[in-house]
């Protein structure tokens, strides 16, 4: 509560430790992924143009969701890992998951 409410004196000490906390889980979560991908793929301005077509044809794709198809398609790729089911509104794409 000290983080969302009004002025405490102990807001500042919360904030610094969830931060730790967090800073701390990042580098597990990271190493974890690295090691069940084969390539990281960068996200390029015609990935972001791209996303902006296909969130307007598909609505109920987030703006993420978006970005992710338009990285995939630009890499021919077909197959995603995700539990979100939105993927499977989208045509030409597998999920797994």
């Amino acid at each position: 509560m000290y983080l969302v409410g009004a002025d405490h004196p102990n807001k500042r000490s919360a904030q610094i430790h969830l931060e730790r906390l967090v800073s701390d889980a990042i580098q597990p979560a990271f190493d974890a992924l690295l090691r069940v991908v084969d390539e990281v793929l960068p996200v390029e301005r015609q990935d972001a143009e791209a996303a902006k077509t296909i969130v307007l044809g598909h609505p109920q794709l987030s703006a993420r969701d978006a970005l992710h198809l338009a990285t995939m398609n630009r890499h021919g790729i077909t197959t995603v890992f995700s539990f979100d089911r939105d993927f499977d509104t989208y045509p030409g794409i597998s999920r797994i998951g």
